[in-house]
């Protein structure tokens, strides 16, 4: 290999190396031991990994606050009886369950798979083949779109609708998956074109034996036209 054609190895090394890190949506590191649900093969490299913005709970955050405040301020006016703090835990509640929930969400793209683990009681885990991935597209909201989250929609073959939802930067998540959907694909119609000709028969003869076939169909078609013109 000449040195051209190992800085462009180099290259590649570096832009795969780059692709394979955890993406703008990872803001919180995603150890080893918290991905050992996906059963990873060998050869089966992880090229982005996420979970949904965690900012998202701000609005449960706000409520929850706002009501906590209320009470509270009705306590001490003895607009309610003391006991109308318990009315707290129905606020606080429903916002420990939703970032359980986001934390417990885990997106990962692999060289092969698309993989989404979430569940706060229990644990749901659900992967698709890249090869399987027929449309992927990006929702946005309002405050999305202003503050830079939204959702991965992925459609695959089975009608199965699986979603990267209020992750950082949906655009280049989607052009991550669809990068690696295409290589995937490439390199499923190289395998198969391959196996093809494995199985196709081999043409008998060699390349001198045809050649001097050739010499002779030739000297026979030169023979029949001076036979035609002496005619």
């Amino acid at each position: 290999m000449n040195s051209h054609d190992g800085a462009s190895g180099n290259s590649a090394g570096k832009r795969d190396a780059a692709a394979g890190s955890p993406g703008p949506s990872d803001s919180t590191a995603l150890g080893d031991a918290e991905l050992a649900w996906l059963a990873l093969a060998p050869d089966e490299p992880i090229r982005w990994r996420g979970r949904p913005r965690i900012q998202t709970i701000y609005p449960w955050l706000a409520v929850t606050l706002l009501g906590t405040l209320t009470l509270l301020a009705a306590v001490v006016r003895e607009l309610v009886p003391w006991q109308g703090l318990l009315l707290v835990v129905l606020l606080v509640v429903p916002t420990a369950w939703q970032y359980a929930r986001l934390s417990r969400t885990v997106f990962v793209i692999t060289a092969r798979r698309v993989a989404i683990r979430q569940g706060v009681l229990g644990r749901s885990v659900r992967t698709v083949s890249l090869e399987h991935i027929q449309n992927t597209t990006v929702t946005q909201g309002v405050a999305g779109r202003f503050v830079g989250y939204g959702t991965v929609s992925i459609d695959t073959a089975g009608g199965t609708l699986l979603a990267f939802w209020n992750v950082d930067d949906p655009s280049s998540v989607r052009r991550t998956l669809n990068r690696y959907r295409s290589r995937c694909r490439d390199r499923r119609l190289q395998s198969e074109a391959v196996s093809r000709s494995a199985r196709s028969e081999p043409i008998p003869g060699t390349l001198a034996q045809w050649q001097a076939v050739r010499e002779e169909v030739r000297a026979a078609r030169r023979a029949l036209d001076e036979r035609e013109t002496v005619r």
